[in-house]
């Protein structure tokens, strides 16, 4: 079972990379009316902020996570962290689905980006949360019952690596958005 975890583990981590590449290509080419980008210099301006918010953030949250966890034990809000997740997603599923269906109709009103801000600072506030919940995981909260054990590294790495691409494609998103709006 080791090599095909490893296998497993950089396959995947090759394909997000792959589609975070691609994020920022399609960023670089068009804007949100499909409009032609020229200025290449703010495009790489807008990832060295997402890179260096990420690094922060990460570091920051890491470190909470790892001098508290015997104060403030994330473990034990487990229930209450995937409510709050399974509640976003159905509300940004919902808000999507208005407003593809009032794509067409140019009276409509459409998602302005005060909604898509308070989206993308809600991503980013969940992920941060579930980065510091599976540091405490990995290192051993003091709930006994959920943490990941020295066999399954691999899905602490992945948890890991996942909280943090998603906390970078949100900020991404995030500076992006701010920046597309000034154009």
């Amino acid at each position: 079972m080791v090599p095909f975890n490893y296998f497993f583990l950089i396959t995947f981590a090759l394909s997000i990379s792959y589609l975070l590449v691609r994020l920022v290509e399609k960023m670089k080419n068009k804007d949100e009316d499909g409009v032609q980008m020229d200025n290449t210099e703010d495009v790489s301006l807008v990832v060295v902020q997402a890179i260096a918010m990420t690094v922060g953030m990460v570091i920051g949250l890491s470190s909470f996570a790892l001098i508290h966890q015997r104060t403030f034990d994330l473990t034990e809000f487990t229930p209450y962290i995937y409510v709050i997740v399974f509640a976003t997603g159905v509300m940004s599923i919902i808000m999507m689905a208005v407003n593809s269906m009032t794509a067409d109709d140019e009276n409509a009103p459409k998602m302005d980006l005060d909604i898509k801000f308070m989206y993308n600072l809600f991503g980013v506030i969940i992920f941060s949360l579930f980065l510091m919940y599976d540091i405490q995981l990995i290192v051993g909260g003091q709930a006994a019952f959920y943490k990941f054990d020295l066999e399954s590294y691999c899905l602490g790495a992945l948890a890991l690596y996942i909280d943090v691409v998603n906390i970078f494609a949100i900020l991404l998103n995030l500076f992006a958005q701010d920046w597309l709006s000034k154009v």
